[in-house]
């Protein structure tokens, strides 16, 4: 069963329910090209993106991703990836890259690796702690 995911673009952590993806949204970075999402499933918040976008670069990289942890291991992080591709075809990027780094407590950057490579995410020829996909 496919996912339906929404993203729904957030200026101020004021505008989460969630008091754990609050949190995060508040301590987040948000430089220029940084947009900061709400991902929805069935109008439940479900999960906190930070995406990049770089103009004239031709990619679009995911710069944070927590999912709500009481609805973690049911495919939603996976689908909040799949809509971040969707989103990069639309705006006519050629990739879609991130730094696999664990914002929480127990999580490795090796599981975020296996994770990423079972979602079709490769090793960067350029930039050895990058993965990536290329459209």
């Amino acid at each position: 069963m496919e996912l339906n995911i929404e993203l729904r673009e957030v200026g101020s952590s004021d505008e989460f329910k969630s008091i754990v993806l609050k949190k995060r949204a508040a301590i987040s970075s948000k430089p220029p090209i940084t947009r900061h999402y709400v991902a929805l499933c069935n109008k439940q918040e479900v999960a906190f993106v930070a995406i990049d976008v770089p103009p004239n670069k031709g990619y679009l990289c995911i710069y944070e991703l927590l999912v709500e942890p009481k609805m973690r291991c049911r495919g939603l992080g996976s689908a909040v990836v799949r809509k971040c591709q969707e989103m990069a075809r639309q705006l006519g990027c050629k990739k879609i890259c991130l730094i696999p780094r664990p914002i929480e407590a127990g999580t490795t950057e090796e599981q975020l690796v296996r994770w990423y490579t079972r979602l079709g995410f490769v090793q960067s020829k350029e930039q050895d702690s990058l993965l990536e996909i290329v459209f």
